[in-house]
């Protein structure tokens, strides 16, 4: 469950009323917004190649990886207001507008209509597996470090 969202229940347990907290939007659209500012500028900083953008490729690939790092870092630290905050501005917001999903879908459609299928295909299939490979990257990535300072703090005592 959404510990963002209020849900009541009725006595079967089926969720009848769902209220989602108004600054709570406010915090994960201003992060969309610059999650959104963000990928515009790195799609026209970008070069485009058979109809496909470079910049969809790297926000979705980019974007993953910082969200699995992200989420493990905010996973090392106990859930409070601030952590729920940065969530919805970074993570819900932030990354879930740089990462372009539907983006991708069109470039794949695009490519497929210039007589270049298996382009396509490949494109779409190795931008899914690179970017799961990316969060699991990520969220290593995070799991060493603190590892690594665990270790640090252990060895100054």
């Amino acid at each position: 469950m959404n510990s963002d969202i209020e849900v009541a229940r009725t006595i079967t347990g089926v969720p009848v009323i769902v209220r989602v907290r108004p600054r709570y939007l406010v915090v994960a659209a201003l992060g969309g917004a610059l999650g959104a500012g963000a990928r515009f500028m790195i799609a026209q900083a970008t070069p485009i190649w058979e109809t496909l953008s470079f910049g969809t490729v790297i926000v979705n690939i980019l974007g993953p990886f910082l969200l699995g790092a992200f989420l493990q870092a905010l996973a090392e630290r106990p859930e409070t207001r601030r952590t729920r905050f940065a969530r919805l501005l970074v993570a819900v917001g932030f990354l879930g507008a740089l990462t372009s999903y539907a983006q991708l879908a069109v470039d794949v459609v695009t490519v497929a209509e210039n007589h270049h299928v298996l382009l396509g295909v490949g494109y779409a299939v190795g931008t899914l597996i690179a970017g799961a490979g990316a969060v699991w990257l990520g969220i290593m990535s995070v799991k060493s470090w603190h590892r690594i300072l665990r270790r640090r703090g252990r060895a100054e005592r």
